[in-house]
């Protein structure tokens, strides 16, 4: 998973890979007959080092930036519709549909 400004060109970050990535709560909703859904969370701060620091690209991800979503050989598009913040216990994260 990636984010993407806009125009498909310009790369924001590398959301989701396997070996890192700071995505979780991935919710793929495939519909016959509709648009499908992605829903993720993102963490407002991130251990680096052992020092908690604010996630670099949390503040770039924008309203109707989009999400890359590559499974196999299927290339998906996203678009991010509803950003907002939530707060868990001890945890801030933003939340993309």
């Amino acid at each position: 998973m990636s984010l993407y400004k806009k125009d498909k060109t310009t790369m924001v970050a590398k959301l989701k890979n396997i070996d890192k990535g700071h995505a979780y709560n991935i919710i793929l909703n495939l519909k016959y007959f509709y648009l499908n859904e992605l829903n993720f969370d993102l963490p407002i701060y991130i251990d680096l080092n052992h020092t908690l620091t604010r996630l670099p690209y949390i503040d770039s991800i924008r309203y109707k930036y989009l999400v890359k979503l590559v499974l196999g050989s299927t290339t998906e598009w996203y678009i991010i519709d509803k950003p907002y913040e939530k707060m868990d216990g001890d945890k801030d994260y933003r939340s993309f549909q």
